[in-house]
């Protein structure tokens, strides 16, 4: 399910102060397309975008290798809430195991009402295709 705009909608999972990571086991070696995830901001709420996004892949479960990775801009917009769905890139991958890794920002940034205080990462549904 993926979530809206609102933190309270049921759809969302959210890390207080910690990075999310995820492992998928996907039951046997398969060719991997893409993997998808959405992530919400609301700085109101003390919910902020991740600092990067990276996928890593395994055939055992244990020893992984990074696929994909992607930096993402700490933005502390006003105006509400914000989606915003990453698609890192992936070319030419097989694997079993997929781990999504989203680093959080851990506290609210200078300037910000919570300033020092844990932040917020909020992330939806991870698909690979």
């Amino acid at each position: 399910l993926k979530g809206g705009k609102s933190h309270t909608d049921g759809r969302w999972q959210g890390f207080e102060g910690d990075d999310l990571v995820a492992t998928i086991d996907l039951g046997k070696k398969k060719k991997i397309r893409a993997v998808e995830i959405g992530f919400l901001q609301n700085t109101a709420s003390w919910i902020f975008f991740p600092r990067s996004v990276e996928v890593a892949v395994s055939d055992d479960g244990t020893n992984f290798r990074v696929a994909a990775s992607v930096a993402f801009p700490v933005r502390d917009e006003a105006g509400g809430a914000l989606t915003e769905t990453v698609r890192p890139a992936i070319e030419n991958v097989r694997a079993r195991f997929v781990r999504v890794t989203a680093a959080s920002i851990k506290t609210c940034p200078e300037g910000h009402a919570g300033a020092g205080e844990k932040a917020w990462l909020f992330s939806d549904e991870i698909v690979v295709r």
